[in-house]
């Protein structure tokens, strides 16, 4: 929840509760996740266990990282400036955010919990989406309409293709499925 600078959790059944922050307060503040501050969360993704969370904290220019299990904040890792778009590379023990007033890609590697390397893309990256398959990721570049491809295994862009107006919300996956 952007606006109210909280995480909000939904049931199968519709039922919605906040699973982190302080309604409506922004900061950068780790701990218990009802006494956590976030800054206008955005993108979300879950470990391959589902024992760690992450969430990309736009006005903050971090990564929030969550113990799933104790419901903790366990860190908030600096990124670029507003992330946004996030996805984790299992295969490889990294995330991967979609800094958007930067026009990076930060890598944050999961096991020392820092930011590795940030890679160059178009304008105004905010869409992120990861094929584990093939160990890329697509970037949707909102500001001039273009998906930018990064080889995961190497941390480094490959090309970038003309995409639709906007090109910021996308994903991936293989063709056929």
């Amino acid at each position: 929840d952007p606006l109210n600078h909280s995480i909000r959790r939904i049931t199968p059944f519709g039922a919605v509760s906040t699973f982190g922050g302080t309604l409506p307060r922004s900061g950068h503040q780790d701990g218990i996740t009802s006494a956590a501050l976030f800054g206008r969360p955005e993108g979300i993704a879950v470990d391959g266990e589902g024992r760690r969370g992450y969430v990309a904290c736009a006005r903050s220019d971090s990564v929030a990282v969550f113990d799933l299990d104790s419901r903790e904040v366990v860190t908030q890792v600096s990124v670029g400036r507003e992330p946004i778009g996030l996805v984790h590379d299992k295969g490889g023990g990294r995330v991967f955010t979609t800094d958007a007033r930067s026009d990076v890609v930060s890598v944050i590697d999961t096991k020392t919990l820092k930011t590795i390397k940030q890679i160059p893309v178009q304008h105004y990256p905010a869409g992120a989406g990861f094929y584990a398959e093939r160990r890329r990721m697509y970037v949707g570049n909102t500001a001039d309409s273009t998906v930018s491809v990064i080889e995961a295994h190497r941390l480094e862009g490959i090309t970038t293709v003309p995409g639709e107006n906007g090109a910021g919300g996308l994903g991936a996956e293989p063709v056929g499925s």
